[in-house]
């Protein structure tokens, strides 16, 4: 499969175990253009991106496992501690947990993109997060 289309079909199912995992009838957009392309979450933030992020966190056990399912485990560059499933995931750098991650490694990592379920963040943790 096209690396393209694989990190694309990636990021819907991400998107879609974001708003499943969230309970909430909100739904992040996702829009392809010929500058790249966009990806608006569920609280109304607005991405944009040149090309496909190859750099990613997630700090939802769930979505690292769409990663290997995908076979799109290569773009994962950090976890949460709590994914122990499947096999290969402890290469992927620990990045602590969704109330306690460690930001130096996520600045460290240099991620294009990260990935938390709505329900897990806060606030503050948001705001902690788009100063990186």
């Amino acid at each position: 499969m096209n690396p393209d289309v694989k990190i694309c079909k990636l990021l819907w199912l991400g998107v879609m175990a974001m708003f499943f995992q969230s309970g909430f009838a909100e739904l992040a957009t996702f829009e392809k253009n010929p500058d790249g392309f966009q990806l608006t979450d569920s609280i109304g933030n607005t991405l944009r991106f040149d090309d496909y992020p190859s750099r990613v966190v997630t700090l939802d056990s769930g979505i690292v496992e769409i990663f290997f399912a995908l076979e799109a485990e290569d773009s994962l560059v950090g976890r949460t501690r709590f994914a122990e499933y499947p096999e290969g995931v402890a290469k992927i750098a620990d990045i602590g947990g969704i109330i306690d991650p460690n930001f130096e490694k996520l600045t460290e990592l240099a991620a294009d993109l990260v990935l938390i379920g709505r329900m897990s963040a806060n606030a503050e943790l948001l705001a902690r997060f788009a100063q990186l």
